[in-house]
């Protein structure tokens, strides 16, 4: 994706840039888990706990709650 080609090429802030704009476009459970495993891989935990925590509040799916508690474990 344009966000790990960014990251790729060193750039930490356009990755979050896109991951904003992402959730801005898609809030749902799916996008933001998807967005927390991009902000690990730039490190930056924090937000990626923030994103998986929204989603365990959020009543996630059976697959969802598991892949939330597996980011955090992750973060």
């Amino acid at each position: 994706t344009a966000g790990f080609a960014a990251l790729e090429l060193g750039s930490e802030e356009a990755l979050r840039a896109l991951v904003r704009q992402g959730l801005a476009l898609r809030p749902g459970a799916d996008a933001r888990l998807s967005a927390a495993g991009a902000l690990i891989r730039a490190n930056d935990t924090e937000a990626a706990m923030r994103l998986a925590e929204q989603v365990l509040d959020a009543r996630p799916t059976p697959a969802q709650r598991v892949a939330a508690l597996f980011t955090k474990a992750q973060a």
